[in-house]
């Protein structure tokens, strides 16, 4: 009986961390169409246990768009003793000539694994023209970081 307890005292610690190990990388942009001179924002957020410290996120150069500005936030959250943290970086950007451009993909590495985003398309229009921009980001929407308490 004692054996049978220890094994699953160590079964269940295994389990635990392994699976904090895991980590959701997600991409999106507030539109995918726009002119010269106007802003898109750009948040990469990133979910997970992260027991060894938050990674540093590695991004492609923002090719065709200045940064007007950067923006970062984080969540915590304790439920039933595990730790999750979310850390979101936005960046305001604005294209300055037409043209179809790629965003990304946000790569990062944690524990061995490598995690990445898509690229996102981002159409940057004359006035007066009209395209059908195709679905922003990651399919899956990033999710949020429900109950336990948030710092």
């Amino acid at each position: 009986m004692k054996k049978q307890f220890i094994f699953w005292i160590i079964f269940l610690s295994f389990f635990a961390s392994a699976h904090a190990a895991e980590l959701d990388l997600f991409a999106q942009v507030d539109r995918q169409q726009l002119r010269p001179g106007e802003r898109l924002t750009y948040a990469v957020t990133l979910v997970g246990a992260m027991v060894h410290g938050t990674p540093r996120l590695e991004l492609n150069e923002f090719k065709g768009f200045s940064v007007i500005s950067t923006g970062q936030s984080q969540q915590v959250r304790m439920h039933n003793g595990q730790t999750q943290q979310a850390v979101t970086l936005t960046y305001t950007l604005s294209p300055s000539t037409p043209g179809t451009y790629l965003l990304g993909p946000a790569r990062v590495e944690y524990e061995g694994k490598v995690y990445a985003t898509e690229a996102i398309e981002i159409q940057v229009v004359e006035d007066g023209e009209q395209k059908v921009p195709p679905a922003r980001g990651n399919p899956r929407k990033a999710p949020a970081l429900r109950g336990g308490v948030v710092l």
